[in-house]
């Protein structure tokens, strides 16, 4: 289900209100909690997902300014049934580069909002990552092998573990 909305949200075809993107965002978010995170941690399994409440925060938050910042944390922790991650890591590049990179990649609905949209985002994320603790902040400039690394090195700080 959750997947189902967020293709619908992502389909460059949809003209779709600020607000309701920000509720079918969450929404499917809600749906994620329930069908599989929830279980998933009730049976002590690590989760590893590539985008959390913060994307929320930082695209419809900063990038749209849908609301006011207080109203969308609130709605997160409503979606989310507040949950918080241990570890967020924030993989940190600039508009031109990441446009570079996905220079032969599709873009969808979030992705054709242009730079201005994207630079506000980017902004949004950066101060997030100045302000939660539990976000790690990482070039994301550098080669995947260094960019792996880097992650690898924060997961084993932050939960102790070794890496095979």
């Amino acid at each position: 289900m959750s997947e189902s909305i967020r293709s619908l949200l992502l389909d460059t075809n949809q003209q779709i209100n600020p607000v309701a993107e920000l509720l079918l965002f969450s929404a499917a978010r809600a749906q994620l909690i329930t069908e599989k995170i929830e279980p998933a941690l009730k049976e002590g399994k690590w989760i590893i997902l590539d985008r959390f409440f913060d994307s929320t925060t930082a695209y419809q938050g900063y990038g749209r300014a849908v609301l006011p910042l207080e109203q969308i944390h609130q709605l997160n922790a409503l979606a989310t049934n507040n949950l918080v991650p241990d570890l967020t890591i924030y993989l940190d590049i600039d508009y031109s580069v990441s446009i570079d990179r996905r220079k032969n990649a599709e873009n969808d609905r979030m992705e054709s909002g242009g730079k201005a949209f994207y630079e506000k985002i980017i902004q949004g994320y950066r101060t997030i990552a100045n302000s939660e603790p539990r976000v790690r902040h990482l070039d994301a400039s550098k080669e995947t092998d260094i960019i792996h690394k880097d992650i690898t090195q924060l997961i084993i700080e932050k939960f102790s573990v070794k890496w095979v």
